[in-house]
């Protein structure tokens, strides 16, 4: 049991490359009151999203998210999902498919309430203080991405 059997579910971050815009719980930003952690990481239209665990894909779309996929797990006996949101559209797979880590689930756009282009990803339903373990992310990076929202916004720039 441990932490090391729920790190190793989690294959890192959902895209290669770009930039931490907001981390989780970040005040005076649109994190700070979530219930569960989530970053935003600014990259380009069209960059591929990858799940981040194996699960079972559920399709939505809101005025807040626009078009996301939930992936729908379960780890060491408790359900959980991650959020991937903002997307163009839903992926080609069906509603209900089973995916893989690091499997495409869709690609990064400015959908729903959005300022740029950019992925929103969160966890819910785990333990939140293992949230940057859950990315592949060492401690002094995740303490520098908790509460982050920039300079300009909340006075605590991103790693």
């Amino acid at each position: 049991a441990g932490l090391g059997v729920l790190a190793h579910q989690f294959s890192g971050l959902p895209v290669g490359g770009g930039y931490f815009t907001q981390g989780p719980f970040a005040p005076n930003c649109s994190h700070e009151h979530m219930s569960s952690p989530a970053i935003d990481i600014g990259i380009g239209d069209g960059a591929a999203i990858r799940a981040t665990h194996t699960g079972i894909v559920k399709f939505g779309h809101d005025a807040i998210y626009g078009y996301y996929v939930d992936v729908l797990g379960k780890c060491q006996g408790k359900d959980f999902f991650t959020r991937y949101a903002h997307m163009p559209n839903w992926p080609s797979m069906a509603n209900g498919a089973t995916v893989n880590a690091g499997d495409q689930i869709g690609t990064v756009d400015n959908t729903g309430s959005s300022t740029g282009s950019h992925i929103h990803y969160h966890v819910n339903g785990l333990d939140k203080n293992y949230f940057g373990q859950y990315l592949g992310l060492n401690e002094a990076t995740t303490t520098q991405l908790w509460g982050c929202c920039g300079v300009e916004w909340n006075g605590k720039a991103c790693p």
